[in-house]
């Protein structure tokens, strides 16, 4: 069962608070009936009951279980939980891909130095100069500042 089944089709009953769990994630342990039967389980607090803190022994709170298997229960109203794993999964959805396009460009753009690092070492070594490789790349851009994009002139009037 996923919280969108209970959601769409979980029956809203009453169920009691049998036990309280703070040290163990704050859990809330129910119990329910549905027909004869009797069924218990555990959630945390929320979800359209009250907080942990507010909750007591004893108190009624709203349990969603699943009519054809009434022992799968939900402490709340589900559409809650799945509002919240909705929003998760469209986050996920759009964040990850973005940070692979992100990754994709940084490693094209670190292609396109280390290319350009090695056509400089290629045009150093067959004019046999010695340069350090802080300097290789701005010298090679001056000697070859020809080919680089010159901005338009302006028209003489």
């Amino acid at each position: 069962m996923t919280y969108y089944d209970l959601a769409r089709r979980g029956i809203p009953t009453q169920a009691r608070v049998t036990a309280k769990e703070p040290e163990n994630h704050r859990f809330i342990r129910y119990s329910y009936s549905v027909d004869e039967g009797v069924y218990s389980g555990f959630g945390v607090a929320g979800n359209g009951n009250p907080d942990f803190d507010d909750i007591s022994v004893g108190d009624s709170v709203t349990v969603y279980y699943e009519p054809d298997i009434p022992n799968v229960s939900f402490l709340g109203d589900p559409k809650y939980q799945l509002s919240s794993v909705t929003r998760g999964v469209i986050f996920i959805t759009f964040t990850i891909p973005a940070f692979v396009l992100f990754a994709m460009s940084e490693g094209e753009i670190r292609g396109r130095l280390i290319f350009l690092e090695m056509t400089c070492i290629r045009y150093h070594r067959r004019r046999r100069r010695r340069i350090q490789p802080s300097n290789m790349v701005s010298s090679y851009i001056a000697d070859h500042s020809s080919l680089l994009i010159q901005p338009a002139a302006k028209p003489q009037l």
